[in-house]
């Protein structure tokens, strides 16, 4: 019953985020993209909406990517991602949070302070990105018993973090990578990164099985997909990001005898 209700938890409020996301991301395509292909637009606001594509299917992969992670058979083999994979794709769903603020800035409302989505997209990248780096560690032979532990003391330490972190969102509110006053920042999440990506290669070696490869490839799809797509370099690499991503989604994806498409 308690697993159950978990589930649902997770179905329903993942799924009102999706749709609380998604909905500003829809009313951008019709108010202004389509628009924009038989108007001129400035540049700085044309760059920001070609953005706005991939982030539909960004958040459309993440829903469908955490469907079958909760539904995971309750074996040892798998007590950690179905433990750390719902959580995960959830913040990865609220990275796409600054599409709110594309929204907004474009209608002209500001009924909600944009440094505070900042702080809230800011903590969603720090949590996804220690969630993936858990997702490795936790297979070395941490004791899984306290892992609600280290999950509740990681968002607590990603709040304070992304609560201290100086912004600028005002400055330019259209492109999130310039939110952060101090650049050296983003060496955090990216030095987590790498050193989630050594885990996985790490633990593949160390045991090299077919449902290994699979299980470390998807993660690692996941990570480099997520983080290329977050980076926002130009709109070919965030689409370059979706499609990584979307492989590492479709590769964790049960099936047959594994627990993991093979």
């Amino acid at each position: 019953m308690k697993a159950n209700f978990r589930k649902i938890v997770f179905l329903v409020l993942h799924g009102l985020l999706v749709l609380a996301l998604a909905l500003p991301a829809i009313l951008l395509i019709l108010r202004y993209i389509i628009p924009s292909l038989f108007t001129s637009t400035p540049r700085t606001i044309h760059s920001a909406l070609y953005f706005v594509p991939p982030l539909l299917i960004h958040l459309l992969l993440s829903y469908l990517g955490m469907l079958p992670a909760i539904f995971l058979p309750r074996t040892s083999r798998n007590s950690i991602e179905r433990s750390l994979l719902p959580p995960l794709y959830m913040t990865i769903t609220l990275t796409d949070i600054p599409v709110v603020i594309t929204y907004l800035y474009l209608s002209g409302q500001s009924s909600i302070s944009f440094s505070f989505i900042g702080r809230i997209y800011l903590f969603a990248v720090l949590l996804s990105t220690m969630f993936l780096l858990y997702m490795g560690l936790f297979h070395f032979g941490i004791n899984t018993g306290r892992l609600l532990q280290y999950i509740l003391i990681t968002i607590a330490g990603c709040l304070l973090v992304s609560m201290l972190v100086p912004l600028s969102v005002a400055l330019d509110p259209l492109h999130p990578k310039n939110w952060v006053a101090d650049k050296q920042f983003y060496w955090l999440p990216l030095f987590l990164g790498v050193l989630s990506a050594f885990n996985y290669i790490v633990l593949f070696l160390r045991e090299n099985t077919q449902h290994n490869l699979f299980r470390y490839l998807s993660l690692l799809l996941i990570l480099v997909g997520n983080f290329v797509y977050i980076a926002r370099f130009n709109v070919i690499a965030s689409w370059i990001g979706v499609v990584l991503y979307a492989s590492g989604v479709l590769i964790s994806v049960p099936r047959g005898r594994f627990s993991r498409l093979l």
